[in-house]
């Protein structure tokens, strides 16, 4: 960050030298993509792709050198503005490093710009002392970025708010001077006079914080949409599992169906080792998904998706798979529950059927024995009254149980 301020800084005093000018930016051009937290340093880099985009921003730093200045300035406070909410802890070097940047296109670059902007005599020689103060102070600063990865991290929206912003307070200045005949460090104050109550007021609206709801709540009820496909689908996965009669298949094919019913969709295959399920019409673009390597899924759109909605399509699919995952393993408990219930059955039958026949034993044991004596007689009455209960018990437990199928109509 202390070497791309640094030869910011030079590249933009250095107007005189357009071969110097040239150079600087290649080595600006080198830091930048060396300090950019959009891309991951550790990986490989297309060689034909880079060397096209550094042709390509050489070529414009040429022919427009001052213009290419305050889009690189943007740019650079855009990135530095999108984490300020997120790294806290580093807030007081991204502040100060977005305050030398706009101060360096604000007194720098939109003057060398645009002719028709004067500023007062030797007040550029001293913006140019003053500003390399605090650049140089960013050499004695402590190297962040090694110790913290987490401020790679970039907030789309706050960094296009922050150079928006930046962008508005300069136009802001340029048009006070040309149209009112004011000064143009007068009318960049009061511009940024301006646009600093604009903020201020727009955040107070925001979240007013004195017990009311302001227009953050409404945003947040737009942004976040209750009744979209995401919430719609994982309902209907929800609604249907809770159905004991469908079988996994059945369960998957009836979510396909309701899930073709989407605008954005046209159709969905999948491609099972055994077994095949197709719900909508196959037209229009498709995409192709590997879910396992025995499980392929083919998702027809009716038009040209982005990256977001494959994204999203992605995800709606895995989560079906998941549910569907789940309707097996409620199918196997199932099945290991019955399983378990007639073991359980027939251990107790066993034993049923054991007593019986150890009773019929005991019986002919008697109609063996040689004396007929009256206790005997009835030792051998109480034991075949004992078979006829246990066998009556018995038979009533193989019995079906008696379903109540019986529809009563009433009448209205």
């Amino acid at each position: 960050m202390a070497l791309m301020l640094l030869v910011y800084h030079l590249l933009i005093w250095s107007y005189f030298d357009s071969n110097l000018q040239l150079a600087l930016g290649f080595i600006l051009y080198g830091l930048f993509l060396l300090w950019q937290p959009l891309w991951n340093k550790h990986n490989s880099v297309r060689k034909i792709p880079a060397l096209f985009i550094t042709l390509f921003v050489a070529a414009i730093a040429y022919i427009f050198p001052q213009e290419s200045l305050i889009f690189f300035g943007l740019i650079l406070s855009g990135l530095i503005g999108s984490r300020l909410l997120i790294q806290t802890s580093f807030r007081s070097f991204d502040l100060l490093a977005l305050l030398i940047i706009i101060i360096e296109m604000a007194v720098g670059v939109v003057p060398a710009t645009f002719p028709q902007i004067i500023l007062p005599g030797l007040f550029s020689d001293y913006m140019q002392t003053i500003v390399l103060i605090p650049v140089l102070l960013f050499f004695f600063a402590p190297n962040t970025d090694s110790k913290f990865r987490g401020r790679s991290h970039v907030d789309l929206m706050h960094g296009l708010l922050a150079a928006a912003l930046i962008a508005m307070v300069l136009l802001g200045g340029i048009v006070i001077n040309q149209l009112y005949g004011v000064e143009y460090i007068d009318g960049l104050l009061l511009t940024v006079f301006i646009v600093s109550t604009l903020t201020i007021g727009i955040s107070w609206f925001w979240n007013p914080g004195i017990g009311y709801s302001g227009i953050g709540v409404l945003w947040n009820r737009y942004a976040m949409t209750i009744g979209g496909p995401f919430e719609v689908w994982i309902n209907t996965l929800t609604t249907l599992i809770e159905d004991p009669f469908l079988t996994p298949m059945e369960y998957l094919e009836t979510a396909c169906e309701h899930l073709v019913d989407n605008d954005w969709l046209n159709g969905i295959e999948w491609r099972f080792e055994n077994h095949r399920i197709d719900a909508g019409e196959k037209t229009g673009p498709r995409m192709e998904y590997i879910l396992r390597p025995d499980i392929e899924v083919d998702i027809f759109y009716k038009s040209n998706p982005g990256s977001a909605l494959e994204q999203h399509t992605i995800l709606l699919i895995r989560m079906a798979f998941q549910f569907y995952l789940a309707k097996q393993n409620q199918e196997k408990v199932r099945a290991q529950e019955h399983f378990a219930t007639i073991h359980h059955t027939g251990a107790r039958l066993t034993h049923d059927i054991k007593n019986i026949l150890q009773s019929i034993k005991a019986s002919l044991e008697i109609l063996w024995a040689d004396s007929d004596t009256t206790d005997q007689q009835k030792l051998l009455q109480s034991n075949l009254t004992q078979i006829s209960e246990r066998l009556e018990s018995t038979l009533n437990k193989l019995k079906t149980p008696k379903l109540d199928s019986q529809v009563n109509f009433m009448d209205c």
